[in-house]
């Protein structure tokens, strides 16, 4: 599948985004969670960047809590299953909303599931 049959990622909701990286081959599944995490590292930087009121630490916090729990999954060798990982990404949905991430949390899974299904050998870049 190429980015050019199918619709952009984009204009897709959050749990089409999840579903679509649930439906991935486990290495490209894999690969979409590492662009995904890298992004998380994005958006602290975004909210580090920001004016820090108190919401600012919990939004920090809170990323970085997907960070840890992202990147402790990523370990080839630990055998997740596409329902493990959308499980995770649908708990991750839930807490972005609660703290106002919904939006930092779409874009980072919007740019992963646009890299996975890129057919190029360079991934697509983050926008």
């Amino acid at each position: 599948m190429t980015t050019s049959k199918v619709s952009d990622p984009a204009n897709w909701d959050v749990e089409t985004l999840i579903e679509a990286v649930g439906g991935l081959e486990d290495a490209r599944r894999a690969a979409a969670l590492a662009v995904f995490a890298h992004h998380l590292t994005v958006e602290i930087r975004v909210v580090l960047d920001g004016s820090f009121p108190e919401p600012g630490f919990v939004q920090v916090r809170q990323l970085n809590e997907f960070l840890h729990q992202l990147t402790s999954r990523l370990h080839p060798a630990d055998g997740r299953s596409a329902e493990d990982d959308k499980s995770l990404l649908d708990a991750f949905a839930v807490d972005a909303a609660r703290v106002g991430l919904d939006k930092s949390l779409k874009r980072g899974l919007m740019i992963a599931v646009r890299n996975a299904l890129a057919t190029a050998k360079r991934p697509v870049p983050a926008l």
